[in-house]
């Protein structure tokens, strides 16, 4: 895959959920910043949907940033890119080269 690095040029942040309980039992949810690279992101493909009646959006947004050494990214994860979170769906080391990850995500509604 060619890149050029000035194509990475938006700032994503891969968050860590953590599902716990505040000092009285509610459930309370945790984010935590995995990393925070520049990527370049391209919105792939979309389709409208009914659901319960209402009109929605599934898109997928291709996410591709330069390979880390020191940080793994798997599904459980999920990105935040402006305003909108997005759920990983797949994690793709480009040609197993160790120079680009394409990181597929679907953005979460009511995130």
């Amino acid at each position: 895959m060619k890149i050029d690095v000035g194509e990475l040029n938006k700032k994503i942040s891969i968050i860590i959920l953590t599902i716990g309980q505040d000092a009285q039992g509610f459930p309370k949810n945790t984010e935590d910043i995995y990393c925070s690279p520049f990527a370049k992101v391209s919105n792939m493909s979309g389709t409208q949907m009914f659901k319960a009646g209402k009109l929605f959006d599934k898109s997928i947004t291709k996410f591709v940033i330069r390979y880390r050494r020191d940080k793994t990214i798997t599904d459980t994860m999920r990105i935040r890119y402006k305003n909108d979170f997005y759920e990983i769906i797949d994690v793709n080391n480009v040609s197993e080269s160790n120079e680009y990850v394409e990181i597929m995500g679907q953005v979460i509604l009511n995130g």
